[in-house]
């Protein structure tokens, strides 16, 4: 539970904000809010996490295909960065840190499709997928194991082939 008592005075602000605060996180699947009860964590729901995998499967070959021209120009470094972004996460032994690089390889895909309602889909269940990625990355011995998987990911859509690029986001996600 999120005791907004303790929350406003470890953070130095009043209840009014925090209140707010937690209504957007909330509106972003972070919190749950129960009437007369209160502010609690959200918790990783394997139902909704199928479903954004469901949608993922089915919208990031997509993302990917309408991306692909800026891929293989100056937008490529939106996701090389993210990978070695990842990689030094894994170096360091950086849950944290690779879990925002792991964000920001799969975001930018949106990112560079040049496609708005795309991106705001991806917006629509980062968070909670942030949550998911936060519980998933804890199943992996050795980070570097996320990382071969993700250049994996990108060898093969460098590759332009949108029947392997679909498979392997099928395997992936």
């Amino acid at each position: 539970q999120l005791r907004e008592t303790h929350l406003a005075t470890d953070l130095g602000v009043s209840r009014a904000p925090l209140r707010e605060a937690l209504g957007l996180l909330a509106e972003e699947g972070l919190v749950d809010k129960i009437p007369y009860r209160g502010a609690f964590v959200a918790e990783v729901s394997a139902d909704g996490m199928a479903e954004i995998a469901s949608l993922r499967k089915r919208l990031e070959p997509y993302a990917i295909e309408l991306a692909l021209p800026s891929l293989r120009g100056s937008g490529r470094v939106k996701v090389t960065r993210a990978l070695e972004d990842m990689e030094i996460g894994a170096d360091n032994n950086d849950p944290a840190a690779t879990i925002d690089a792991h964000m920001s390889f799969h975001r930018g895909f949106y990112e560079l499709s040049g496609h708005k309602l795309l991106l705001e889909l991806w917006r629509s269940w980062e968070a909670q997928l942030q949550l998911f990625f936060s519980a998933d990355h804890q199943a992996f011995a050795d980070l570097h194991d996320m990382v071969s998987e993700h250049k994996r990911l990108l060898k093969i859509v460098d590759s332009g082939d949108l029947d392997a690029i679909t498979a392997e986001i099928d395997r992936h996600v």
